[in-house]
Parts: structure tokens; sequence; C-alpha cells
């Protein structure tokens, strides 16, 4: 076994937290099933040819409780990474772009997948750090 580990200290890392409201999980998801053939097209369509894309199914176990997760991720020509993690009442988005990149594929993503614009927040919260 060869095993390589490292730190970068200076990397950007964006995290994302997307709570559902009504129906929203339920159209996503219904997207995801329906179009998971051509998934990776429908997301290419907007955000260009990707390096790399991962798409599965299967559970989360927290608390002891059981629950469906998707799993999204894919890799641009500009080697950005966007990761999905979607759960019936929630969905993390990760990516080492900046924030701001972040939140304009979370926009695009939900829209190609809910099959319409979500309804913006009345509030966000951003969080920098500094060193």
């Amino acid at each position: 076994m060869k095993l390589s580990i490292y730190e970068f200290k200076d990397l950007t890392r964006s995290y994302g937290i997307i709570e559902f409201e009504n129906d929203e999980y339920k159209k996503l998801i219904s997207h995801v099933i329906k179009f998971k053939e051509k998934l990776k097209e429908m997301l290419e369509n907007k955000l260009g040819v990707f390096k790399c894309f991962k798409y599965a199914g299967g559970l989360m176990i927290y608390d002891e409780k059981q629950y469906p997760m998707t799993y999204i991720s894919f890799e641009t020509r500009e080697n950005s990474i966007f990761t999905f993690e979607i759960y019936p009442n929630s969905m993390s988005a990760e990516s080492n772009t900046n924030a701001k990149e972040l939140l304009d594929v979370i926009y695009l993503v939900t829209e190609i997948l809910i099959g319409e614009t979500l309804r913006k927040p009345k509030g966000m919260m951003l969080g920098f750090t500094l060193s």
C-alpha cells in the first residue's frame, strides 16, 4: 500500500447549506431520478464540459437514523470542483472556489435540477476567515 497525505495552508474552500422549502426537495429529486442518464449533459450545457463527473445514490446514517442521500460532484475544465450532497430537508455544497462562485453554481444547479429558478433568500450569511 502507498499512502500520501497533503495539507494545504492557503487553499480556498467554500461551503454552503441549502435548506429546502415546500416541495423543492421533491421536485429536485424527481428531476435527478428522471434525468439521471442525462444529468451530466444537462449540467454541462450551462457549466461547460467537465473533466470529471460523479453521481451516486445511497444513504446517510446520522444519530442512528437513516436518510436517503444523493451525491453529485463535478470538475470543470478550469479545475474548479463542486460537490453536492442532497438530503430530504437540505443540500450541502462544497467547492475549491470562492463563496461567490459557489453561490452562482448553486443557483445554476438548483435551477437545472428543480426546473425553475429558486426563490432568492431574504437573507444570506457569508463567512470569511482571516489569516
